[in-house]
């Protein structure tokens, strides 16, 4: 073992320069992840946000002028998302910076009669809004409406005496009726509800580490193509000690990444308008799937570069199964909001596993112990593509 030591090391600083002298292995493994990380925190800052920066637009025609009408604008103005602006009776093409137009024509109290089959009011939405802000605003729209049903129903056909109407008024209002919900883990951060930021940077950290397929692969690509492998073999340098040399400096390759990331995400983000990621303080927190993570890419990326006969081969193999990988494990759509089908397949992507236990941390705000399952199974991984990958070497050592 003292003798190999040296050998050891010579060939982790010919790995380490040969990674160095990479760049194009070198930008895929920062600069890309430091774009996703960008683009996706600040395009999905309004859409993840429970309190949008930017209003939504609306028309607003109200011929009816009477106290529901009134009552209505008066309702759904308190929504934070809305700006309501009066506009006559037009029938132009709704353009933005509009989303919708609600239009109400006279007799609103006599359309909120139990039995009428009349639409109360008219609502036009641009064809090209979100389809989830959409729906948001017709449920917020029939909640009002409702309410102001409940009302009509209790004042004008029961004939209820004023103080008991006003009574239900009060009662009906969407904000006397209190929800509590409860988010794990809300108590530690400053934030109740997870924002793009805090999804999207995990997401994007085990993506990127999977990439190190690509460096990996030329490196040992380039060892058979120029003969270094069989010339280590005459000096008596095992296939084992090839491998083993990788695995220190392409593992801090990639615990680098995740730092590098996470740092992006807490200071850089918010500099640009996104949100900050908020980790409470728990960096440390983070080291055990960070590098159960990095073990398990570097396993499978081993695998693959041992496998592949050219740069192109591995390239293409190693792209495919990455690409294939995040999308299963959730990295591009969360697997929450996928068919049931899909999240079962999900379940056997590696990007899954450790993006539970990144959530884990940070999100659900569990104790470090708690990814343990994760961090074996992670581990469990890298260690046998690692045994498929050294089998694989020994052959071209033999």
């Amino acid at each position: 073992m003292t003798n190999r030591l040296p050998l050891l090391t010579a060939l982790m600083h010919k790995e380490l320069r040969g990674l160095l002298r990479d760049p194009q292995g070198l930008l895929v493994l920062f600069l890309m992840p430091t774009i996703f990380i960008l683009v996706m925190s600040l395009a999905l800052r309004d859409v993840m946000s429970a309190h949008q920066s930017t209003q939504q637009r609306l028309q607003w025609h109200d011929a009816d002028q009477s106290y529901f009408s009134l009552e209505l604008r008066e309702r759904l103005g308190q929504s934070e998302r809305l700006h309501i602006e009066t506009i006559g009776p037009t029938d132009e093409t709704l353009t933005p910076p509009y989303f919708g137009r609600l239009e109400i024509a006279p007799g609103l109290a006599d359309r909120l009669h139990p039995d009428n089959r009349e639409p109360l009011v008219r609502v036009t939405l641009d064809p090209a809004y979100p389809v989830a802000g959409s729906s948001l605003f017709l449920t917020e729209l029939k909640g009002a409406l409702i309410s102001l049903r409940a009302e009509y129903i209790t004042e004008d056909l029961f004939g209820a005496p004023e103080d008991e109407a006003a009574l239900v008024r009060r009662a009906t209002r969407p904000d006397a009726v209190p929800v509590t919900v409860n988010y794990p883990g809300a108590a530690e951060r400053s934030e109740t509800l997870p924002d793009a930021t805090q999804q999207s940077v995990p997401a994007w950290i085990v993506f990127a580490m999977f990439f190190v397929v690509f460096p990996l692969s030329t490196s040992i690509l380039g060892e058979r193509r120029e003969g270094t492998l069989q010339r280590l073999a005459l000096l008596n340098a095992s296939h084992q000690s090839v491998l083993a040399a990788k695995v220190p400096v392409y593992l801090g390759v990639t615990v680098l990444q995740a730092s590098l990331m996470l740092a992006m995400g807490v200071w850089v983000v918010p500099l640009l308008g996104g949100e900050a990621l908020q980790l409470s303080g728990r960096w440390l927190a983070l080291l055990p799937i960070t590098v159960a993570t990095g073990a398990a890419a570097l396993g499978v990326a081993l695998l693959i570069a041992v496998l592949a006969r050219t740069s192109a081969q591995a390239t293409t193999i190693g792209g495919a199964v990455n690409l294939v990988l995040g999308a299963l494990g959730g990295v591009m759509v969360p697997t929450l909001v996928m068919p049931e089908e899909l999240q079962l397949a999900g379940l056997i992507s590696p990007m899954s596993w450790a993006l539970d236990g990144y959530w884990d941390i940070i999100l659900r705000h569990t104790p470090v112990q708690s990814t343990l399952p994760e961090c074996l199974a992670l581990l469990a991984l890298g260690a046998s593509t690692y045994a498929m990958a050294a089998w694989r070497l020994r052959q071209d050592f033999s």
